[in-house]
């Protein structure tokens, strides 16, 4: 592939992809039926700016993102106990 699209990316795509276009599609023709054509039109362009919308600020998240985390500092235990008493419940 390439320096910046790994098939790792290629996968991650195509996840999202079918994501997107998966069970919603199917349910589509129903949904346009009892909403309405203006409605209808209306909430599919809204969807598609939120899905994209979605997309860039996931995609934005994982550029800032450190790469994997080598310790966890006793501090940061995340069990019920520990947030109980380090809350001093």
């Amino acid at each position: 592939m390439g320096k910046f699209f790994t098939m790792e990316d290629a996968k991650i795509a195509f996840n999202l992809f079918c994501c997107v276009y998966g069970i919603g599609t199917l349910g589509m023709p129903a949904n346009f039926s009892r909403a309405g054509p203006l409605i209808a039109v209306c909430a599919m362009i809204f969807m598609a700016f939120a899905n994209v919308y979605a997309s860039v600020v996931c995609s934005k998240v994982m550029l800032v993102a450190p790469r994997s985390f080598p310790f966890c500092p006793a501090e940061f235990k995340f069990d019920l106990y520990y947030n109980a008493t380090a809350a001093g419940h």
